[in-house]
């Protein structure tokens, strides 16, 4: 079954289909942006501890900016302290961590 239309051939047509990268589009700079801006919000929110821990480990040589990182780290962490938030990702990672074992 030889056809002269290229294209139509079970081959080719099934091969057009599977091209994953035909229908792809890039996303734009400021929706990537946008992305990476609410992923950080989140990490920051939700990780204030291990925020907080970060800059409390920053090295000691630099001095007047590693105080004032800790200073808003701690003033941060306070905030999602009262809010509550920042004891969620403790117990989501206590959850997590009883699901893998069962």
């Amino acid at each position: 079954m030889a056809t002269d239309r290229k294209p139509d051939t079970p081959y080719r047509r099934h091969t057009a289909e599977l091209d994953a990268g035909a229908h792809m589009h890039a996303v734009p700079l400021a929706a990537a942006g946008h992305m990476i801006l609410a992923g950080t919000l989140v990490a920051a929110v939700f990780g204030s501890d291990i925020l907080f821990t970060w800059a409390f480990n920053l090295p000691l040589w630099l001095g007047p900016v590693r105080e004032v990182a800790v200073d808003a780290a701690r003033g941060w962490h306070d905030l999602m302290q009262t809010t509550g938030l920042a004891d969620l990702h403790p117990a989501l990672r206590e959850a997590f961590q009883e699901f893998q074992f069962l």
